[in-house]
């Protein structure tokens, strides 16, 4: 047996090798939509911890002005 490769294992590398760049291409589409899923989640988050305190800040001013009108 020779040690140069023949066509047909060229042939056969060449399209393992369109392969694997095909599966590359899909997985980097796949993390991408996850980056964004992970971009918008971290948002959303965000705008939850802004939206507390703006929902505790109020609840003291109101138990305050009950405190002292009641009081």
């Amino acid at each position: 047996m020779s040690d140069n490769p023949t066509d047909v294992e060229i042939a056969l590398l060449q399209k393992e090798l369109a392969h694997l760049s095909d599966k590359v291409d899909t997985l980097s589409d796949d993390v991408a939509g996850l980056l964004e899923l992970w971009k918008t989640a971290s948002g959303v988050v965000a705008f939850i911890k802004w939206l507390s305190g703006i929902v505790v800040a109020v609840g003291i001013i109101w138990t305050a002005f009950k405190v002292k009108i009641g009081g």
